[in-house]
């Protein structure tokens, strides 16, 4: 908070590897004459100090930091932040907890692709949204003509084949589900001949398994 984008992208801590032991590090930036006469509010300082969850493991740095001039540091001013840092910790490893329990809740632990419970809502919005706004929305189902011997393995193919903004799920029982927001039947004809390639090989020469696929947009 209070950083500009560029701030924000940078690595402003340099917090050295045996800090965690200390109470505090208190961070001194040095400039250019240049740089220090073109940016009058550019940082000058910091104090950072490790945030511990409950039951003290080190779980990251909380940061504050300072512009234009050095300021010194009064005791009462670290034990606040210190406080501060006490109450942030944990509130900050349930929320990392929360999102990893979410994200379990929402993968299918065979393929740690997402899986059919997450595929409906997503499809339920994703289609609200194509009406909305006028946009393409692509649907790609499929299986093996034989079973997958390897899902897992099977699931990382489907991820490498599938663009960014794709979302793959394992509806169960071998059937996959591709949501393609902003592409159209030709999009999902091309990523069935990807999928073909990835999972089943070549079929030209019988050596690969064919994907029955249906696609919709």
């Amino acid at each position: 908070y209070g950083l500009t984008a560029d701030e924000s992208a940078r690595d402003l801590l340099g917090v050295p590897p045996e800090a965690g032991k200390a109470r505090a590090v208190k961070l001194g930036y040095l400039y250019t004459a240049e740089e220090a006469a073109n940016d009058e509010f550019r940082l000058s300082g910091g104090l950072a100090v490790p945030l511990s969850g409950e039951h003290g493991e080190r779980i990251g740095t909380l940061a504050v930091f300072w512009r234009h001039a050095d300021r010194a540091l009064a005791d009462d001013e670290l034990e606040r932040f210190e406080e501060l840092a006490a109450t942030f910790g944990p509130a900050l490893e349930n929320a990392r907890l929360y999102s990893e329990a979410r994200r379990l809740a929402e993968t299918d632990p065979l393929t740690n692709l997402r899986n059919r419970r997450y595929f409906s809502e997503r499809l339920r919005r994703e289609c609200a949204r194509a009406r909305r706004y006028d946009r393409a929305l692509g649907l790609l189902l499929f299986e093996a003509e034989r079973s997958l011997d390897d899902l897992f393995s099977a699931g990382e193919r489907i991820q490498s084949a599938v663009r960014s903004t794709d979302i793959a799920s394992h509806l169960g029982d071998g059937r996959f589900a591709v949501i393609m927001p902003e592409a159209g039947q030709a999009d999902a004809e091309r990523l069935h001949r990807r999928l073909q390639f990835a999972l089943g090989g070549r079929v030209d020469n019988g050596d690969g398994a064919r994907l029955h696929a249906g696609l919709v947009e």
